[in-house]
């Protein structure tokens, strides 16, 4: 069975070739843009993301004898893509990285509804998660939920370009309203956010059984391929790479360096006990779950430590950074660090800054060597 496999990433669209034995037979990338017009805030342009999508379908396709047997999909998680009735957006995505909603995050917590949350689904809530979005725009722009039909993530917005339904695979829809014993979302979950007049908004959530589609007309014209090839809708990208890791069966785990930097290990159940961290993800239908703990502090970061530090490439930061002794050199603060390295996503709070320290003394005015070994 011939195929392309397709990984909408934040920064990156990738399809892959697959031969009828699995075998790689060609890659194809596209770049897709962030956006921040504000502090804190991240966005993308949905509609390029599906083109994007759609030239790289198109240009791995060529590598194949014939049509392809099926196309499988996976995509960066969370977030918040909004579109209307007729599946068109109804302004940017926001996205998994973005902190708009910190303060309202901050109202949360110390309101005792994080804690309840993840008593109820084992997810801690920050602010790129569709719940938080969705309070912060009810708050600052409601007419855009008033005009809007469904908030999908990245991965449903391609199923939708794809296939026409609004959906969401279990992983997506796991944080942060899936209600474990259902795996369908929790009205009381979505009452605790204070969204029931959102409720409207989350799509079909789609198990092993029904994640697949026929590719529709108009997206077969876009990608060059005939209509009714299946699509099928697979975990977002961390499950879908603990899976591809071998990480599937309880007790087994992964790592992951991206976009962002996350640890991840398969359990049998979820544990709602002891401090609220991380976040409860649906592996797949036979009931095991992906504990994950990620922080915001991946790649990106690379490319803001080449820039504050004036070099031409993240090469020569590692030479940079190879060069420097081991120890304590340098220290990174969150007047100095990116929100990402230390944000919202963090199970963990950023490190203090060392006893008497100001800004004269960040990582952006000691020496570049240890700064880009920290």
């Amino acid at each position: 069975m011939t195929s392309i496999s397709i990984d909408a990433g934040t920064t990156a669209i990738k399809a892959v070739a697959h031969a009828d034995d699995g075998t790689e037979l060609f890659v194809a990338r596209g770049a897709v843009g962030v956006r921040r017009p504000r502090t804190g805030w991240a966005e993308q342009d949905m509609a390029e993301v599906w083109r994007a999508t759609a030239a790289a379908v198109r240009e791995a396709a060529q590598h194949l004898p014939g049509p392809p047997d099926m196309i499988a999909l996976t995509a960066q998680g969370d977030g918040c893509w909004l579109v209307d009735a007729e599946g068109e957006p109804t302004g940017p995505a926001v996205l998994w990285s973005d902190g708009r909603a910190a303060s309202l995050v901050d109202r949360w917590r110390d309101a005792g509804v994080l804690d309840e949350a993840f008593r109820a689904n084992g997810s801690l809530t920050f602010p790129g998660l569709p719940n938080a979005v969705l309070a912060w725009l009810a708050e600052r722009d409601p007419d855009r939920l008033d005009r809007s039909h469904a908030a999908l993530t990245c991965g449903g917005w391609v199923f939708h370009n794809l296939t026409g339904l609004f959906a969401a695979d279990e992983s997506d829809a796991s944080a942060p309203f899936l209600d474990p014993a259902t795996r369908d979302y929790s009205p009381r979950l979505v009452e605790l956010f204070g969204l029931s007049r959102a409720a409207r908004l989350l799509p079909q959530v789609l198990g092993d059984g029904d994640r697949a589609a026929p590719l529709r007309p108009e997206a077969a014209a876009a990608l060059g391929l005939p209509a009714g090839v299946p699509v099928v809708m697979a975990p977002y990208d961390v499950a879908s790479t603990a899976i591809g890791a071998g990480a599937a069966a309880a007790g087994t785990g992964c790592a992951i360096l991206g976009t962002t930097l996350c640890t991840e290990i398969v359990r049998a159940e979820t544990d709602t006990t002891g401090e609220p961290a991380g976040l409860t993800v649906a592996l797949d239908s036979t009931g095991q779950w992906l504990r994950v703990y990620p922080t915001l502090a991946g790649t990106e970061v690379i490319d803001w430590a080449t820039s504050m530090l004036g070099l031409p490439s993240p090469e020569a930061l590692g030479d940079l950074a190879a060069a420097a002794p081991p120890g304590p050199g340098a220290w990174c603060s969150s007047r100095t660090c990116p929100r990402r390295a230390s944000g919202p996503r963090s199970s963990t709070p950023p490190p203090a800054a060392p006893s008497g320290a100001s800004p004269s003394n960040t990582a952006a005015s000691t020496s570049p060597a240890p700064s880009s070994r920290a």
